[in-house]
């Protein structure tokens, strides 16, 4: 090799071990340190262990918090992975077998003002790991407290499991961000409750107490599936959802004016679409009372309804487009 490789070599070398030595480490959090304290410059010991640096954290254990929060973000652009582990806070809840056969019995208990990881910093990434038993909600973004720089923060939630919280499952005021591969069954409340502009992708929500997805505002993603909730599979103010499935939730599958495409609704205890602006390519089967009802000015295409149910008109309301309903025989 020649001296100009050999020089070129050496140099390529020493700007990666100086990225490499420039590179902050992450942060390894487990229960004997949040014990402890000084995970970062503002941490006490005990919990919540308070994340207020820029950085990365990797859980290295699982965490029991016992009725307590466990984990405060509070830091900007602060990145947490779970790393597989739990985070736990020891209450459980049990799925209603009787009647009701939806939700669960948590529905209605007292819960408590706290959140296992409680959000209250911007740009946050939270993924890869179980958020489970508090005695308030899982997760919270921004609970109450949000301003305008915080609503728009962008968090991004993905790759988690979320159950068995007395309230919310995942309760998120920032508007724009993101939610993905996550599960939530078996709270108290909402399974995930999501704001304005928020883009979902991949989630499965069932027997949680109230709604299994409720947003207050533009709702846009797919691969949805919502079940056995005690109110509403889904509901959603506007946006658009396809490739969802909601079915055997105690009132409707899908309410509110979403664009609803490729999906379809089993069983539900009302109707199986209830004031959509347009629907398109939709199964609708056994929904006790209307296969579809139309939102103001809505519209509906290749509807697929099969029903025993003896309530008339089955879809109602709206303008039928080409190929518009079939009935299976």
């Amino acid at each position: 090799m020649s001296a100009c490789k050999h020089t070129v070599a050496a140099s390529l070398a020493a700007i990666g071990l100086a990225f490499a030595a420039a590179a902050p480490a992450q942060v390894v959090i487990t229960q004997a340190s949040v014990m402890a304290g000084g995970i970062t410059a503002g941490d006490t010991p005990g919990f919540p262990a308070t994340l207020d640096t820029t950085g990365s954290y990797i859980l290295g254990s699982n965490l029991n918090s016992a009725g307590l929060s466990a984990i405060t973000i509070s830091g900007r652009n602060v990145s947490l992975n779970l790393n597989g582990f739990t985070v736990d806070g020891g209450n459980r809840c049990e799925a209603n077998f009787g009647l009701p056969s939806t939700g669960n019995d948590c529905h209605f208990t007292k819960a408590d003002e706290l959140a296992l990881i409680d959000i209250v910093g911007p740009h946050a990434r939270v993924r890869n790991g179980s958020v489970i038993g508090s005695t308030g909600k899982g997760i919270s973004v921004w609970g109450e407290n949000a301003n305008p720089e915080h609503i728009f923060s962008g968090h991004q939630l993905s790759d988690l499991v979320i159950a068995h919280n007395r309230d919310y499952g995942l309760y998120v005021v920032d508007q724009g961000g993101q939610v993905s591969n996550v599960k939530a069954y078996l709270n108290g409340s909402v399974g995930l409750f999501l704001s304005l502009e928020t883009g979902v992708e991949n989630l499965s929500v069932s027997r949680n107490g109230e709604y299994g997805i409720y947003s207050n505002g533009r709702l846009n993603g797919r691969q949805i599936v919502s079940t056995l909730n005690g109110v509403d599979g889904v509901f959603s103010d506007s946006g658009l959802l396809s490739l969802a499935e909601s079915s055997f939730n105690a009132n409707d599958g899908f309410y509110g004016s979403t664009i609803l495409a490729n999906s379809g609704a089993y069983g539900n205890g009302m109707n199986g679409v209830e004031f959509s602006n347009l629907t398109h390519e939709t199964v609708l089967v056994d929904n006790v009372a209307r296969s579809y009802i139309a939102g103001i000015g809505g519209c509906y295409a290749r509807l697929y309804r099969e029903t025993s149910s003896t309530v008339s008109p089955q879809v109602q309301g709206g303008t039928p487009l080409h190929g518009s309903v079939t009935t299976c025989p």
